[in-house]
C-alpha cells in the first residue's frame, strides 16, 4: 500500500514538473522567438543563389533526375529558374527552362522549350494551382529554415486560430533544442505541426512535421534542415529534405547563397520579353495577402497532388 501511494505521488509530481517545464518553454518561445525570427527573416529577405533539386519515390524506377536551379528573393517577390535536362545528350544536353515567380499581386509560370529563344506563359495566378506549383517545386525549401511548408513562422503565427499547444527541450546529437507544437485554423480539423528550433542558431528551424486531416486521408510533410558553416552569425541552409505521407522524398541542395539585391523589374513578365499579364497594381497588397491565406490549404492539397502526378510522369518517361 505504501509503495502504491509512493508511485501515485511520484506520478503526480512528475506530471506537475512536466507541465511546469512545458509552460516555461512556451514562455521562453513567446519571449525570445519573435525578435529572432524578425532578424532571420529580414536577413534572407534579399538573397539570391543556386541549388539542385531532385525527388525519389518508393514506386519509381531508375535513378532520380537532378535539376539545376537559380533563385532570387527581393522586394517581397520570390522566383526560381529551373533547368531540366533532357534524358539524352549527356552533360551538354538541351534543357527545358521553367520560371516560377510569386509576389505582391503577381504570380506567373513560364516555360521555354529546348533551344527556343522565348518563354511562353503557363499560368498567371488565376487558380490555386499556379501558386501551388511554386510551393511544391521550390517554395517549401527556401522557407524551411525559418518556417513551415512555404510560409515563415511569422506568417504562420499570424494565421487565424494559431495557438502553441506544447513546448519542450529535447537533446539531439549532443545539442539542446526546443520542440514546439502548434495548431492553426478556425475550423476542425485544424492544421497541426511540430517544429524543432535551435535557439543557439537564432531559433532557426532544424525540422518540422506538418499535418492536415482531410475527409478521407491525412496530408503529412516532414522536413529536415541541414546547415553548413554560419555566415555573419546566420546559419546557412545546405540541404533540405521533405518527406510526405506516401513515402515520396524531395531534396534541395543549396550550392551557394548571396545576399545581393535583385532589381524589381526582374520579377516581372516584361523582363522575359512578354506582355505584363500580371501586375502589382491589379491586386492591392492587402487583398493579395488575404487571398494567399484563404487559399493556403487548397494550395497545399494541390501541391501534394501535383507531386504525385509528377512522380508518375517521371516513372512513365523512365519506363
Amino acid at each position: 500500500m505504501r509503495f502504491r501511494c509512493g508511485m501515485i505521488l511520484a506520478l503526480i509530481l512528475g506530471t506537475a514538473t512536466s507541465a511546469r517545464g512545458d509552460q516555461e518553454e512556451i514562455s521562453r518561445f513567446e519571449r525570445e522567438f519573435p525578435a529572432a525570427a524578425k532578424r532571420l527573416e529580414g536577413r534572407f529577405a534579399t538573397v539570391k543563389g543556386a541549388c539542385r533539386l531532385w525527388s525519389t519515390s518508393p514506386r519509381a524506377v531508375g535513378p532520380p533526375r537532378v535539376d539545376d536551379a537559380t533563385f532570387a528573393i527581393d522586394h517581397g517577390f520570390e522566383k526560381v529558374l529551373i533547368q531540366t535536362k533532357l534524358p539524352t545528350g549527356g552533360a551538354n544536353a538541351p534543357h527545358l527552362d521553367t520560371v516560377y515567380c510569386v509576389g505582391p499581386g503577381s504570380v506567373f509560370t513560364l516555360t521555354r522549350l529546348p533551344n527556343a529563344e522565348t518563354f511562353v506563359v503557363e499560368g498567371t495566378g488565376l487558380t490555386p494551382k499556379d501558386r501551388a506549383l511554386y510551393l511544391n517545386t521550390f517554395g517549401q525549401f527556401v522557407k524551411a529554415f525559418d518556417g513551415v511548408f512555404g510560409r515563415t513562422m511569422s506568417q504562420v503565427m499570424a494565421t487565424p486560430g494559431f495557438r502553441v499547444t506544447a513546448a519542450e527541450r529535447i537533446e539531439k546529437d549532443g545539442e539542446t533544442l526546443v520542440k514546439v507544437d502548434y495548431e492553426s485554423g478556425t475550423h476542425e480539423p485544424k492544421q497541426q505541426a511540430s517544429v524543432v528550433f535551435d535557439p543557439k542558431a537564432g531559433w532557426a528551424v532544424r525540422s518540422s512535421d506538418w499535418r492536415q486531416k482531410l475527409a478521407s486521408y491525412e496530408i503529412r510533410m516532414i522536413t529536415d534542415v541541414e546547415y553548413g558553416p554560419s555566415r555573419d552569425g546566420f546559419p546557412m541552409p545546405r540541404r533540405i529534405t521533405v518527406r510526405d505521407q506516401t513515402g515520396d522524398v524531395s531534396i534541395c541542395e543549396f550550392v551557394n547563397w548571396s545576399f545581393e539585391s535583385t532589381p524589381e523589374a526582374e520579377f516581372g513578365m516584361p523582363y522575359y520579353r512578354l506582355p505584363d499579364l500580371v501586375s502589382k497594381s491589379s491586386a492591392p497588397r492587402r487583398t493579395f495577402v488575404y487571398w494567399c491565406l484563404g487559399l493556403a490549404t487548397v494550395g497545399i492539397v494541390f501541391a501534394v497532388l501535383l507531386r504525385r502526378l509528377a512522380s508518375r510522369g517521371v516513372r512513365s518517361r523512365q519506363v
